[in-house]
C-alpha cells in the first residue's frame, strides 16, 4: 500500500518535472485574463472623454465585459481550458505510448489506477495555480479602472468553477482517448473523435435535408432540440454553448432580469461526461496490455468499429464535397458526383485508417466487414435524401391530425417587430403561437407547393406552413406557392383578428411605448420631431385603428409610403401608409405633414437617365461592340410631362415594405432618377424605373439625339 509521503513526493516530484506545462498554461491565462482585460476594457479617463451622454453606456459595458473576462462568460477563456485539458492529457500520459516508459513506470510500487490519478492531481494544480493568479491580477486591473462591482469575486468564483468542471471533463475525456490507443499521434485524433462525432453527425443531417428536400426548413423546434442535445453531449460543444449562455445570463443579472437563463443543466452534463469519461480511464488502465504501447490501438477489438465510426460521417461529407465541386447544374438534377464522392472516401478512408492501424501495405483492406456496414449505411442515409425515400417533401398530414395550421410568407417571418413572448422576428414568436394564427386555407396552400415541386416559373411566392399535431409534434414545410394564389389566400387570412395582430404586434402595443421615427415615400422623410408626446400618442392611436379595420387590399397599395415605429428598447419597424389611410392623413395634413402617395403629385424639376445599351437587341454577350452607358438629363417640361407616364418609384416597383404587390419586370439597362422639390421647397431625388417594354417615345427619342 502506497503511503502518503510517497504519494506526496510522487506528486511533487511530477510537478517539477512539468513545470514547462506550468509556464505554458500560465502564458496561456496570462493572455486570457490580464492581457484581454487591458486590451478590451478602457480607462476611466477614456469614459470620460467619451462625455456625460455615452459614459453610462460605455461603463455598463465595460462592467459587463469585466464580468464575461473573469466569470465564465468569454470564448478565449473556452479555447484556452480546452487547449490547457488537451495539453496536459496528452503529454502527461504520452509514457503510456512508450514501451521502455512504459516498463519503468510499471516497476514503480503503485498502482496503475492511481498513478493516473496522481498524473491527473500533478497536471490540475498546475493548472489552477495558473489561473488563480492571472485571473486575480485581471480583477485588480478591473478594479483599478473602476470597473469592479461588489459581487465581482463570487462572479470570479463561479467562473472558475465552471472552468475546473469542463477542464476536468475535457481531460479524462482526451485522457480515454490516450488509454485507448498506443501512439500519440492516433491519441490526438481519437480525442478530436470524442468531442466532435456527435457535432459532425448533426451536421450532416442538417445539410443532406437542405439541399435534397425542397421543403425542409432547417430552424424547425426538433432541429433546434437535436443541436442541443448533441451540443450537451460534445464537450467542445457544451462548453461554447454553456458560454453562450453565461455571456446572456451575466447580462441579465446587470440588467436586473428575474427569470435568468439557466446554465445548471449544461454544466451538470459536462461533469456526467467527465465522470463517465474518468470511470472510462480507470477501467482502461486496469486492463490494457503493457505491450499496446507503440501500436496504434490499444485494443484490437474495436479497431473495426472505431473504423466504422470515422468512415460514416467521412463519406457522407465527401459525397457533399464532390457534389459542391463537380456539379453543374442543380444539386437535384445530377447526383452522379455525390455518389462518387461517397465512395471515393469510402475507398480512401479506409486505407488511410488501415496504413494508420498497422503501416502495413497488406493489411490496407483489413476489417471489411465493419467497413461494408459503414458503407452500406452511408449509401442507404444519401439514397434516403436524394430520393425522398420517405416521403417528405410530399407530405400533407390528415386534417383529424392537426389540431392548429397556418401559413406565413417568408417576408413577414423576417419581419422585426417587438412582439408579445419578447420575440424580435415573426419566425420565433409564430411557431410557439400557431393557435392565434390558424387559417384553414393552410392545405389549399401546401397543395399549391407540392404541385409546385420541382418548378418554378418566377411567379411563386415563397410561404412557410405551420402544422401543431394532435399528438403535440411541430411541423413545418416550405413551399413556392403561386403568387396569384397566396395574395388572394392573404386577402382573406388578414380578416382574421388573431393573424392580424400576430403579424403586427402594433395593434395590441399602447400608443404610449410607440415611438414615430419617420414618415417616408419617395426618398423623403417628413419631419416630425417637433410633435408632443401627446401627439405622437394621438397620431398612433388613429393609425392602430385604421391598420385594424382596413382590408389587406387597402392597406397595401403600389402609392404607398412607408412609417418607421420603435418601441422601448427596440429599432424601427416599417409599416404601410397610403390614401386609404384617410384619418391617419388627415392628421398629418393638420399638422403641415404633406406627405405624396404619387409621383403625379411631385414637382419633378428634372429626370436623369443613364442608358446602359437601351434598345441593343443583344446584350454584353451578343456583338464585340457593345454601346457605352451613357447620361442624359431631361429639363424640358413638355417632355418631363410625357417621360413621367408609366414611371413607377424603383422601391414600390414590387414591394411595400415587405409585402409582394406584383412582380414587375423592368427595364434594367436604364436607370432613371427623378429630381424634384418637396412641398417644404427643398429638392429631393427618387429612384424609379420604366416597366418593361413601356418606356415612352419621348425618352427613346431624348435618348438617340
Amino acid at each position: 500500500m502506497m503511503s502518503r509521503a510517497f504519494y506526496f513526493k510522487l506528486t511533487m516530484n511530477g510537478m517539477k518535472r512539468r513545470l514547462w506545462y506550468g509556464a505554458v498554461v500560465f502564458l496561456m491565462f496570462f493572455l486570457t485574463f490580464p492581457l484581454n482585460m487591458m486590451l478590451r476594457v478602457p480607462s476611466g479617463r477614456e469614459l470620460l472623454e467619451m462625455g456625460s451622454n455615452l459614459y453610462a453606456i460605455e461603463f455598463s459595458r465595460a462592467c459587463q465585459t469585466v464580468s464575461d473576462i473573469i466569470g465564465g462568460g468569454d470564448y478565449l477563456a473556452a479555447f484556452m481550458i480546452a487547449a490547457a485539458a488537451f495539453i496536459g492529457a496528452w503529454t502527461e500520459l504520452s509514457w503510456m505510448h512508450s514501451k521502455k516508459k512504459m516498463d519503468m513506470m510499471g516497476s514503480l510500487p503503485i498502482r496503475r489506477e492511481k498513478l493516473v490519478m496522481t498524473e491527473f492531481v500533478t497536471t490540475f494544480l498546475l493548472f489552477f495555480a495558473a489561473y488563480l493568479v492571472n485571473q486575480v491580477i485581471a480583477v485588480f486591473i478591473g478594479a483599478a479602472n473602476g470597473y469592479v462591482t461588489a459581487d465581482v469575486w463570487m462572479n470570479a468564483l463561479k467562473g472558475m468553477g465552471i472552468h475546473i468542471v469542463y477542464f476536468t471533463a475535457l481531460y479524462f475525456c482526451a485522457a480515454a482517448a490516450m488509454l485507448m490507443t498506443g501512439k500519440i499521434l492516433t491519441g490526438i485524433l481519437v480525442t478530436g473523435l470524442i468531442v466532435s462525432i456527435l457535432p459532425i453527425i448533426y451536421v450532416i443531417f442538417q445539410l443532406y435535408p437542405n439541399i435534397f428536400f425542397e421543403t425542409y426548413v432547417e430552424s424547425t423546434a426538433v432541429g433546434h432540440k437535436i443541436m442541443d442535445w448533441t451540443a450537451y453531449l460534445s464537450p467542445i460543444g457544451n462548453l461554447f454553448y454553456m458560454t453562450a449562455k453565461r455571456i446572456e445570463q451575466i447580462e441579465q443579472l446587470q440588467e436586473g432580469v428575474v427569470q435568468i437563463v439557466s446554465i445548471g443543466k449544461w454544466i451538470a452534463l459536462a461533469g456526467g461526461i467527465g465522470v463517465i469519461a474518468f470511470l472510462l480511464s480507470i477501467w482502461m488502465i486496469k486492463i490494457r496490455p503493457s505491450e499496446a504501447a507503440e501500436q496504434s490501438i490499444a485494443f484490437p477489438r474495436i479497431e473495426g468499429a472505431l473504423k466504422a465510426i470515422i468512415l460514416y460521417p467521412a463519406a457522407l461529407l465527401g459525397g457533399l464535397l464532390f457534389l459542391l465541386l463537380g456539379s453543374i447544374t442543380s444539386a437535384r438534377e445530377n447526383h452522379f458526383w455525390l455518389w462518387f464522392g461517397i465512395l471515393f472516401f469510402l475507398v480512401v478512408e479506409s486505407i488511410v485508417i488501415e496504413v494508420i492501424y498497422h503501416f502495413d501495405r497488406k493489411r490496407i483492406f483489413g476489417h471489411k466487414i465493419w467497413t461494408m456496414i459503414s458503407a452500406v449505411a452511408a449509401i442507404v442515409t444519401a439514397a434516403f435524401f436524394v430520393y425522398d425515400i420517405g416521403g417528405y417533401d410530399k407530405w400533407i398530414p390528415n386534417q383529424e391530425e392537426v389540431e392548429y395550421g397556418t401559413a406565413c410568407s417568408m417576408s413577414d417571418l423576417w419581419r422585426y417587430d417587438n412582439y408579445p413572448d419578447g420575440e424580435m422576428k415573426l419566425r420565433d414568436y409564430l411557431p410557439n403561437h400557431i393557435e392565434q394564427f390558424q387559417i384553414p386555407e393552410v392545405y389549399m396552400l401546401a397543395q399549391n407547393g407540392v404541385e409546385n415541386l420541382g418548378f418554378s416559373n418566377g411567379d411563386t411566392q415563397t410561404i412557410q406552413v405551420f402544422y401543431q399535431m394532435k399528438n403535440g409534434k411541430k411541423e413545418v414545410r416550405q413551399y413556392e406557392v403561386d403568387r396569384n394564389v397566396w395574395l388572394e389566400a392573404k386577402k382573406t387570412i388578414f380578416q382574421r383578428e388573431g393573424y392580424r395582430s400576430g403579424v403586427w404586434p402594433l395593434l395590441v402595443i399602447q400608443p404610449e411605448l410607440v415611438k414615430i421615427e419617420s414618415i417616408q415615400n419617395f426618398d423623403q422623410s417628413m419631419d416630425v420631431s417637433s410633435w408632443t408626446d401627446e401627439e405622437m400618442q394621438e397620431f398612433v392611436r388613429i393609425y392602430q385603428q385604421e391598420l385594424k379595420t382596413l382590408d389587406y387590399s387597402q392597406i397595401y397599395t403600389r402609392e404607398s409610403g412607408t412609417i418607421i415605429l420603435s418601441y422601448t428598447d427596440h429599432y424601427g419597424t416599417e409599416y404601410p401608409i397610403n390614401k386609404n389611410f384617410t384619418a391617419t392623413v388627415a392628421f398629418l395634413q393638420a399638422k403641415n405633414v404633406n406627405i405624396s402617395f404619387s409621383l403625379d403629385e411631385l414637382s419633378i424639376q428634372n429626370i436623369v437617365f443613364y442608358d446602359y445599351g437601351y434598345g441593343m437587341m443583344e446584350g454584353l454577350y451578343g456583338k464585340e461592340e457593345v454601346k457605352e452607358g451613357i447620361t442624359k438629363t431631361m429639363t424640358d417640361p413638355e417632355q418631363i410631362a410625357q417621360a413621367r407616364t408609366a414611371l413607377l418609384p424603383l422601391d414600390l416597383r414590387c414591394a411595400v415594405g415587405f409585402e409582394i404587390i406584383e412582380e414587375v419586370e423592368y427595364e434594367d439597362q436604364l436607370d432613371v432618377t427623378v429630381v424634384y422639390r418637396g412641398k417644404n421647397g427643398q429638392t429631393f431625388q427618387c429612384n424609379c424605373c420604366y416597366p418593361k417594354g413601356m418606356v415612352p417615345s419621348v425618352v427613346r427619342e431624348f435618348l438617340a439625339e
